[in-house]
């Protein structure tokens, strides 16, 4: 094994966005910024490609990612380009966006230029978040169009002169429109994907940030303020009839701090599953139900445990790239990177860990430099001064000194 590889860390299915076609997935892993793909009949997954132009700890080189035919289209989360990915050839293309002129009231970090896509035919939607324009890509010619001229309007929105949010944080597809919500201004962006045509529309709101959005025939919108978090309730026309408080610091008793100049979101996406609306919360950390006909909130019991951090937690957001399909969601759990499948007909959760054969190999490798022994949770005191558990093993293991591993390669055979 080479250097590189011993300095990979062992993330399993740690992703915060991934498409899918039929068996297989793909998605952008974290910390490593690999391209891998997934067997989810199997659960076995193979590195495609790693991109090694960012460190090994950036979170989000790319984050969006499509498919079009057998090309993949990954969008920048960080990266100043897109790359299409193409399966048939392992082949790579890179196309660079036009640079963005900062003078703007939403500050741009570099962080995340693009949250969410949307594919319809040929055609690519990429919705920026930092980045002030929606990229549409004809993939037939790769030709490259910016619809920007609904920015300078939401920016004369925007009521703090220093903003620290986003653009577009999520979107809901009624027929030929595309509803977008804007996370830093009380509106909504409508894009008629007929004719690329953008609407502003303004919307009565009192949260500071608007992050979910799904359509059922209404529309429900998910935020918060300073107060609390909530889930708002518009008709098809985006008149508000409803305000549902899902947390609120005067129930909960305890003090509120919800650091938003940071990003963090109270409530991210808002699954609809007919009867009920699933909300995904980063502060406080549940997963909430709510019941459409008694307008009755609770927290989902079944998603309790698996959000508990049981050693040291991978990372900070507890359930990655949350999705719907049938009776199921499909999740990741951030605490331990594991792909997760909830039957919400049956109550019931199944847990996969998903390696890729290097993994294995790495494990084995440690294994061996480290005694001979498999490790075991809380098997071992190490000369780290604690037990070292599997999950603290592989956070080690992942920010191993260069002299450690170099010393590794000359011990294993």
């Amino acid at each position: 094994m080479g250097e590189n590889e011993y300095r990979l860390p062992l993330l399993k299915v740690g992703c915060a966005a991934l498409v899918e076609d039929k068996e297989k997935a793909w998605f952008l892993r974290l910390k490593t910024n690999e391209l891998c793909e997934i067997d989810r009949k199997n659960h076995e997954a193979k590195i495609l490609k790693r991109f090694t132009d960012a460190p090994m700890i950036e979170d989000f080189l790319y984050l969006p990612i499509e498919k079009v035919g057998d090309i993949l289209i990954l969008a920048p989360g960080t990266a100043s380009h897109l790359v299409f990915y193409d399966l048939s050839n392992d082949m790579c293309e890179y196309i660079e966006l036009a640079p963005i002129q900062d003078d703007r009231k939403l500050r741009y970090t570099g962080v995340c230029n693009f949250l969410k896509s949307y594919v319809q035919g040929n055609s690519v939607y990429l919705f920026g978040y930092e980045y002030p324009a929606i990229v549409k890509i004809d993939m037939a010619t790769k030709e490259i169009a910016y619809l920007d001229a609904w920015v300078m309007e939401v920016e004369q929105r925007i009521k703090k002169v220093y903003a620290s949010m986003g653009y577009v944080s999520d979107y809901a597809i009624v027929g030929n429109f595309v509803w977008m919500l804007c996370e830093c201004v009380n509106a909504v962006l409508c894009l008629d994907l007929r004719t690329d045509k953008i609407e502003i529309i303004d919307i009565c709101s009192d949260l500071v940030i608007q992050c979910g959005i799904c359509f059922d025939g209404n529309f429900w919108v998910t935020g918060n303020n300073e107060h609390a978090n909530k889930l708002l309730k518009y008709n098809n026309q985006f008149v508000l009839e409803k305000e549902i408080e899902i947390y609120s610091v005067k129930d909960g008793g305890e003090e509120y701090f919800l650091p938003l100049e940071e990003g963090y979101w109270a409530t991210y996406p808002v699954l609809d599953l007919g009867e009920k609306l699933f909300l995904f919360s980063v502060y406080p950390s549940h997963v909430y139900e709510f019941d459409k006909a008694s307008e009755q909130v609770r927290i989902q019991v079944a998603f309790e445990k698996l959000m508990e951090v049981r050693g040291e937690k991978l990372y900070d957001l507890k359930i990655l790239a949350p999705r719907k399909k049938d009776n199921i969601i499909y999740f990741v759990t951030g605490n331990d990177f594991l792909w997760n499948e909830y039957d919400f007909i049956h109550d019931m959760v199944t847990q996969y860990e998903v390696r890729t054969e290097r993994d294995e190999e790495l494990l084995q490798g440690y294994s061996k430099f480290l005694g001979g022994k498999m490790i075991a949770e809380d098997s071992f005191v190490w000369n780290l001064g604690y037990k070292m558990t599997l999950s603290r093993f592989l956070r080690h293991a992942k920010y191993a000194l260069l002299e450690e591993t170099d010393n590794m390669g000359k011990t294993i055979v």
